[in-house]
């Protein structure tokens, strides 16, 4: 028997006519979600910052206020130039 005489079975029909087919749409189909994976994470990255800079806001006006509170409150030894007896706390560098 002569392969020219036989006839391609119907399997090896639909990958042949088939799979270099799928080949454009899978790439496509990549770059598709790598660009909306690539938008969803800089918006996720800004959602983020904003958030950050709020909370940093906040925490800046609460300190910002106890501070002030703890100037005008009359108690003593803490209305200070600045420079405290004790040891030097972490907020000092913000100062």
């Amino acid at each position: 028997m002569s392969t020219a005489t036989q006839t391609p079975s119907p399997h090896a029909t639909f990958y042949r006519d088939t799979v270099p087919a799928m080949g454009p749409v899978f790439l496509i189909a990549f770059a598709v979600f790598m660009g909306l994976k690539l938008a969803q994470s800089r918006l996720a990255h800004e959602k983020f910052v904003l958030e950050t800079k709020s909370r940093i806001m906040s925490l800046e006006q609460e300190l910002e206020t106890l501070r002030n509170t703890r100037l005008h409150s009359g108690a003593p030894g803490s209305a200070t130039t600045g420079q405290s007896a004790g040891p030097k706390s972490w907020y000092t560098f913000w100062k």
